[in-house]
């Protein structure tokens, strides 16, 4: 009796294939996936324009500073090929770190075309996976609601049972069946998905992409085969396939646009958001506890006078001041450098105080979208591509541990050459634009004196001789380099996903167990 199972498999499977319900699906499915495919393949390539523009901008800064006060080495991260079936909130651009010193933040920018585009920022961009859980769940409705109850109605449920065939078999068989109707849609889409990102020159798979890909494939299936179940389930528990179909399409509602809409808004009100001007008042405080710890200490380390200081200011970059001025200014730089840091943690400190209720909001959507089959199918598909805020997350805080490197390669390359290359490009050697600042007078340094005058005509020759010196060039050797750390690894993913993963197998195994045991007990009349 066991090989009758393939046999009414084969009849359900041909049952569906030639339904007119699932060809208008299949033809959506492929027509919505291969435009939103193109779509995001296109939307890929401009991504990719503007990262590896703002790498190159970024090199350019970087070989054109002078002095580390006005280096600034972002990390950039560039668009990921698996973002295209899967935008997420990181909208498949690639993004950047900002490694400000004097004040950061705990977020990451969006660095592509879509980011800076108006028009696209105003329209909902659909992927493949909002198309798989809008349409093929449909499907899986349509094909399923009426399985049990609407062969009951037409009368083939008790002509079938009439023969040796075991009610077990019909169900499973049902299930079966049905599922692998699904999936034949999905199989077309998903393989022309890729045809298309293939044939975009500009994307490139990696083994651990393909591998992404595949289990996306999979959990697609899964989450396919889960609303199969549910809706067959339904249809055991019901004596008309109308009320089976209402039934059905009301859970469908609630499951997916209900759920997704009414988790953001109880989010919102479980979680409290201090008022923005508390940041704005806590981070003033700091910036003022920062100016008077620098005036205090200028009134222990009284400079000289101010012709020690005076030179020539070119591109924001002060050159030509007296050696015993550069001692004064290296020793405040020291001591400003130190200060900075500390004021710019206590500032992120509170500004993360501030905003983490925003970003706890998006963390509990995304833990209990899980729940539901068409959210949670959603959120552990950007799981796998990626594209989560926890994700972002994950490149802000490697970006931290890599400002923590940068910060530990300034202070030992102060420590072996002085601070004078943190604020001037000056040389040891270099000749002061005033050479005996002790007997300058403050009449001669008022901005329209002779000898001022004088002084800086000097120091405008001298700049345009010294400006292709190689020594005024900042040496970068040992500068830390962007490692793999930014970017979830597969293990990652999947250790993060196996809540939702968990929640998707136990969903169908209990709604095939609860059909196959209603059905040993349903009333064919």
């Amino acid at each position: 009796m066991a090989n009758q199972i393939p046999i009414l498999i084969r009849k359900e499977l041909l049952a569906h294939l030639r339904t007119l319900r699932l060809v208008v699906a299949l033809v959506f499915t492929v027509v919505l996936c291969l435009f939103t495919t193109i779509m995001g393949s296109l939307d890929y390539s401009l991504n990719m324009r503007a990262y590896e523009k703002a790498v190159d901008e970024l090199h350019q800064g970087m070989d054109e500073a002078r002095v580390f006060e006005a280096l600034q080495p972002d990390m950039y991260v560039p668009p990921q090929p698996v973002q295209i079936l899967c935008r997420g909130i990181v909208q498949g651009a690639g993004q950047r770190f900002r490694l400000f010193l004097r004040d950061y933040f705990l977020g990451v920018d969006q660095v592509g075309a879509s980011s800076a585009d108006d028009l696209m920022n105003t329209l909902v961009q659909v992927d493949f996976v909002s198309v798989v859980s809008l349409v093929l769940s449909f499907l899986a409705i349509a094909l399923g609601f009426d399985a049990i109850c609407g062969e009951r109605e037409q009368g083939t449920l008790r002509l079938l049972l009439s023969h040796s065939v075991s009610r077990g078999q019909v169900v499973v068989a049902k299930l079966l069946g049905g599922v692998l109707s699904v999936w034949s849609p999905l199989a077309i889409a998903f393989v022309a998905s890729l045809l298309v990102m293939q044939a975009n020159p500009d994307v490139h798979l990696t083994g651990d992409d393909w591998l992404r890909l595949f289990l996306l494939f999979l959990l697609t299936c899964l989450f396919l085969a889960e609303m199969f179940a549910l809706s067959v389930l339904v249809s055991v528990y019901t004596r008309h396939a109308s009320t089976s179909l209402i039934v059905c399409l009301f859970g469908w509602l609630i499951l997916g646009s209900g759920y997704s809409s009414a988790l953001p808004a109880v989010a919102r009100h479980t979680l409290d958001w201090p008022p923005w001007q508390e940041f704005i008042e806590g981070r003033n405080a700091e910036w003022q506890h920062f100016y008077e710890a620098m005036d205090e200490w200028e009134e222990g380390h009284p400079p000289l006078t101010p012709a020690y200081y005076r030179g020539f200011r070119r591109d924001g970059i002060l050159r030509y001041v007296h050696p015993q001025g550069y001692e004064w200014l290296d020793a405040r730089a020291a001591f400003e450098f130190d200060k900075m840091l500390e004021m710019a943690d206590r500032v992120e400190k509170i500004r993360w105080q501030n905003q983490s209720p925003l970003a706890e909001q998006q963390f509990v959507v995304d833990e209990w979208s899980v729940l539901s089959p068409v959210t949670g199918y959603r959120v552990l598909g950007k799981w796998l591509a990626r594209s989560t805020l926890e994700d972002r997350f994950q490149i802000a805080r490697y970006g931290f541990r890599y400002r923590e490197s940068y910060i530990d390669f300034l202070r030992a390359r102060f420590a072996a050459e002085g601070w004078r290359r943190w604020y001037t490009d000056d040389p040891p050697d270099t000749t002061p634009m005033i050479e005996d600042p002790a007997s300058v007078t403050p009449e001669m340094l008022a901005g329209d004196a002779p000898f001022l005058q004088e002084r800086l005509a000097w120091a405008e020759d001298r700049w345009q001789d010294d400006r292709d010196d190689p020594r005024r060039r900042l040496d970068l050797t040992g500068l830390p380099e962007v490692g793999p750390g930014w970017q979830r690894t597969l293990p990652e993913s999947l250790q993060r996903m196996m809540s939702g993963l968990t929640i998707m197998i136990l969903t169908l195994g209990l709604a095939v167990l609860l059909t196959v045991r209603r059905f040993q007990t349903y009333q064919l009349s």
